[in-house]
């Protein structure tokens, strides 16, 4: 599953991702669930929109480490409170800009076997 969307920071920092009062961040999630997971009440693994209302209600601010690290652990814990098997998640982060710019990517896996399936997407 893939969601994309942009958020931003709640706060300016001086080690802020790209530079102090930049205003936007693309992300782009991609989760790896098992075949056999079992579907909620509307056919869904899970709604995308409870992905980015999950985003779109956390603190982020400071680095792109930073906000890579409490975005991954924030949906880590929200799949587990709904029952979901994640098996592996990759996290994006681009600051809104023209140029070719840096940014990063956060890769958690719950076993090192699944990393194939995640280290290559895009």
């Amino acid at each position: 599953m893939h969601r994309k969307g942009v958020f931003e920071p709640d706060k300016y920092t001086s080690n802020q991702c790209k530079v102090e009062g930049h205003e936007s961040y693309d992300y782009h999630i991609i989760m790896v669930f098992p075949g056999t997971q079992q579907l909620d009440i509307n056919n869904f693994i899970v709604d995308h929109q409870d992905i980015d209302d999950t985003i779109q209600n956390m603190v982020l601010k400071g680095s792109c480490e930073e906000m890579h690290q409490r975005i991954c652990d924030r949906l880590k814990k929200f799949f587990e409170r709904k029952g979901i098997d994640l098996m592996a998640m990759k996290c994006i982060i681009k600051p809104v800009s023209q140029g070719g710019i840096a940014h990063m990517e956060y890769l958690f896996t719950r076993d090192s076997s699944f990393v194939p399936l995640i280290s290559q997407m895009i």
